[in-house]
């Protein structure tokens, strides 16, 4: 009965069967035993045996079943259980040798009884233990030989790590193959040596990206590896009430008994500290504070509060957390952290129930762990500069030796592991040609300063609203209006009425309430363009933004500090008004590719060229998904050719499910049947191919943007017989429309680096640079373009990756038409790094995220969407699409 159901037990006397486990034996293991201390192990079984009963007056045999447990020596050599009674566990090695092992660290990544030494490795003790034979009066016996001895081993962990410590470098790993420096030896003492402090609690540390690439070396396809010198922002180690203090100024030196006294690391360089008192004898009296913690009640709970208390001098006043602590820091407050807890509901575990555990934490008791990176938009402190292109090439050089991957080490030291593998890592890097393709043709020739636009836009009124008075920056308000509407005028715009005036950003949302009511009556405000100019640090820039689409009034923002320098500076003001007329919707040049795009699929007005990328939120707190709220969406942005000129792009954002890449089917299918619609709308015809600009997608998803594509020419087939369609540009149904696709990843977000070697130095490739070989998939139409001269730094060429081609384009028109993408920028009299389409996308895509961040702040107070509240609600409110701005770059 047993096998039939393939149980498998071991029989013993008076009738019981213990568990047994054929298949583990082999390894060593039995599936079904519980270890248990001292060599023991526990299995289950059974008591089986025969009764007679009686049964309705017969006497008839019963079997006699019971549960049963038993325990049992654990299986194995007698030593090990020996060693193990006495609480001792032993590695066995070859030659009868036995090291000290921790079963209860290694879970933990530890071995209590090992000691670390350098170069990743740890020395752990044990014992050699064999047989000899011995003479005893004059019988021969064998005896135990034990002797006591100490092993080096190499510690357990990655390899590349070990390597680098191997090297004296040690470097914490990140996801997306990072690493970043740290420092072992200093980090005992709160020091990390390689990191650069900067304001706000933040450190800077140098640190590299590692990986691997397909490359093409004479025919064959071999891996490459790609190494890139890089810089990551963290917050510091240390203490959260420290850090909240350097982040609002305020800056203590730690000393025993809980006494913080002020410092002054701004003064310090100059041997000053500015809060300092100066009294006789070379002394000083600074503030300072004592901090401690105590128990104290309440409301029934017993919680740890902040406890300060003035000493003597100059020192704070004695208060209690919720009065005076922080009183200088103009906090006012220093409240307790409170964190809160849902259980989950048993029937549906995605809900949680509605009762609520709160616990309150002093924020004195709160460390900041180390490795926790800064997220772009909470870096205080100033942006990395950009590397000069020998120092990154020493650097990245630095880094490589770092890993030691080199079979021909220089110090004859060859790395043994990577050679038992068949691998050779070589330290030149790879070398390959670049050519230099001729630049698009730009009817101003590079310089509209003494050209009028190709298209001048026609303003009816234009508003230069001050956010204060001008004249405290020397501005005088109706000279800087004349000199401005003069230089429009110059480049060919006609502005029928202008409006001055000054409107603090407090009154901004009713005097643009006041212009848009006033529009419904006025058709001198049909084509409004709204210019806010304000100090730097007004900072209300995402403000105007928001009221632009709540308005639906096209605006402007200019920085004060930069409308005192328009007068004289002739490129700063071309800057201002390449955006105004592109707002205004005019066109400012036009740009012809090189001979190789011109043939006939890729010339002429009936292509339409789109572009779109991907934004997404900071992911939601654990409240926030605990609320059961619409969490902040990702925001997908497109641009297309649709404007008033077939290379003249506009564009717009559409919100979907949060941290998807993967942008759903539906919104490319609306947002690509709205295109169409506009592209027809404007050219008369549908567009026989159709050019798509990828941005965000990395080489492991390449499908996804083949699904997107499928989504994409269903689109197109749909719109063509659509009631829409028919509806609003008077078409017949084209049930025979099916467009050409050509498919195309352009990327920035890749680690090679292309240096062009000068002598003894190292430079940038020239603008219009092409590499297509020896560093591409060799299994895909790819080439690298460097289209544009950086201002400082080393330049990144951009990556381009034809996945989907329905015409055969050859390379070198693929690579001509990319790069007069890269010219299509219209506000910019040079090439930019990425096409048009692909940058104003992800400026939409920005756009839209700031606009959602905007609108929660000002009109929701800062709290959640309310319930039932969705992204097509949101988007009704916040895209542009369904307004009268949808045919309008408001983003230039």
């Amino acid at each position: 009965m047993c096998r039939s159901f393939r149980h498998n037990y071991d029989p013993f006397t008076g009738g019981k069967l213990y568990r047994s486990d054929p298949v583990g034996h082999s390894k060593g293991l039995n599936r079904f035993a519980e270890n248990v201390k001292f060599g023991q192990e526990r299995r289950p079984g059974m008591f089986k045996g025969m009764a007679l009963v009686d049964r309705k007056g017969s006497t008839l045999e019963a079997l006699n079943i019971d549960a049963t447990t038993g325990t049992f020596w654990r299986e194995g050599s007698l030593d090990k259980a020996i060693m193990e009674i006495n609480g001792h566990n032993y590695d066995p090695f070859t030659g009868g040798k036995l090291y000290r092992s921790d079963p209860v660290g290694h879970s933990k990544g530890l071995n209590r009884f090992a000691e670390n030494v350098k170069f990743g490795q740890e020395r752990r003790p044990g014992m050699f233990k064999g047989m000899a034979l011995v003479d005893r009066k004059g019988s021969t016996l064998e005896a135990l030989n034990i002797d006591a001895t100490t092993g080096t081993f190499w510690r357990e962990g990655s390899l590349d790590k070990a390597i680098m410590e191997i090297n004296g470098h040690n470097y914490d790993p990140f996801t997306g193959g990072k690493l970043y420096r740290s420092d072992p030896v200093g980090h005992s003492k709160g020091l990390n040596r390689f990191a650069e402090n900067v304001k706000f609690g933040q450190e800077r540390r140098p640190g590299m990206f590692k990986g691997m690439a397909l490359v093409d070396r004479k025919g064959s396809t071999l891996e490459a590896l790609n190494i890139d010198a890089t810089t990551g922002t963290f917050w510091r180690e240390g203490s959260l009430d420290k850090a909240i203090m350097e982040i609002n100024g305020h800056n203590y030196d730690p000393f025993t008994g809980g006494k913080l006294y002020r410092s002054d690391p701004v003064g310090h360089s100059k041997g000053l500290n500015r809060f300092a008192e100066n009294v006789k004898f070379g002394q000083e009296r600074r503030p300072g504070m004592f901090k401690g913690m105590a128990l104290v009640d309440r409301k029934g709970s017993t919680l740890e509060a902040l406890n300060i208390d003035a000493t003597t001098g100059t020192f704070w006043r004695e208060g209690s957390l919720d009065k005076a602590i922080m009183e200088i820091n103009g906090l006012g407050k220093w409240p307790l952290i409170v964190s809160m807890r849902q259980r989950r509901k048993m029937d549906d575990p995605t809900k949680f129930e509605v009762d609520t555990q709160y616990f309150f934490f002093a924020i004195e008791l709160l460390k900041i762990k180390k490795n926790q990176r800064v997220s772009l938009k909470k870096q205080g402190a100033a942006p990395v500069r950009a590397m000069r292109v020998d120092d990154r090439w020493n650097r990245t050089h630095n880094d490589l030796e770092a890993l030691n991957l080199f079979v021909d080490s220089r110090e004859n030291t060859m790395n043994s592991v990577l050679r038992a593998f068949g691998m050779n890592v070589i330290r030149k890097p790879l070398g390959t040609k670049a050519i230099t393709r001729r630049m698009a043709e730009i009817s101003t020739n590079f310089d509209t300063r003494y050209s009028v636009f190709e298209t001048a836009a026609h303003i009816t009124t234009l508003y230069i609203i001050f956010s204060t008075d001008p004249s405290s920056f020397r501005i005088d308000k109706v000279e800087f209006t004349i000199n401005f509407i003069a230089a429009a005028k110059k480049k060919g715009m006609r502005i029928d009425h202008v409006h001055s005036d000054i409107v603090p950003h407090t009154e901004l949302f009713q005097y643009m309430l006041a212009i848009n009511e006033k529009r419904k009556k006025d058709s001198n405000l049909k084509n409004t363009i709204f210019l806010y100019i304000e100090p730097d640090e007004g900072k209300h820039h995402d403000e105007l933004k928001l009221f632009e689409r709540r308005f639906c009034i096209v605006t402007q923002h200019l920085k004060m500090e930069n409308a005192t320098q328009l007068a004289y500076k002739k490129v700063m003001m071309e800057n201002v008004l390449l955006k105004l007329n592109i707002k205004g919707g005019g066109h400012n040049y036009n740009v012809k590719p090189e001979i190789f795009a011109y043939n006939a699929p890729l010339d002429g007005e009936k292509k339409m060229i789109m572009g779109y990328d991907v934004a997404h939120p900071t992911g939601p707190s654990r409240a926030e998904k605990m609320a059961d709220t619409l969490p902040d969406p990702s925001v997908v942005g497109f641009s297309f050719n649709g404007g008033v000129s077939p290379d003249s792009f506009i564009g717009d954002y559409h919100f979907q499910q949060p941290t998807k890449e993967r942008v759903h089917d539906d919104v490319l299918n609306v947002r690509m049947k709205w295109m169409l619609l506009t592209f027809e709308t404007r050219r008369g015809v549908l567009p026989p191919l159709i050019i798509v600009v990828r941005d965000g997608i990395s080489d492991g998803q390449y499908s996804q943007g083949m699904d997107e594509l499928a989504a994409l020419r269903e689109a197109a087939r749909e719109y063509a017989v659509s009631k829409e369609r028919t509806d609003k540009i008077r078409k017949l149904p084209d049930p025979h429309y099916n467009p050409n696709f050509i498919f195309v990843v352009a990327t920035k977000r890749h680690h090679k680096r292309i240096y062009v070697e000068n002598g003894k130095s190292h430079d940038n490739m020239p603008a219009m640079s092409v590499v297509d070989d020896t560093i591409t998939n060799p299994s895909l139409l790819e080439f690298f373009l460097q289209s544009h001269t950086p201002l400082q730094g080393m330049a990144k060429a951009t990556k381009y990756t034809v996945l989907k081609d329905d015409i055969g384009t050859t390379s070198d028109a693929m690579q001509s038409l990319m790069g007069a993408l890269c010219f299509e920028h219209q506000v910019s009299m040079n090439a930019i790094s990425i096409p048009e389409p692909v940058y104003q996308s992800d400026e939409w895509a920005k756009r839209g995220a700031t606009n959602v961040r905007k609108f929660k702040e000002i009109f929701l107070k800062g709290s959640p969407f309310e319930k039932g509240f969705t992204y097509e609600d949101l988007g009704n409110k916040l895209s542009y699409w369904n307004s009268s701005l949808d045919k309008v770059r408001v983003n230039a």
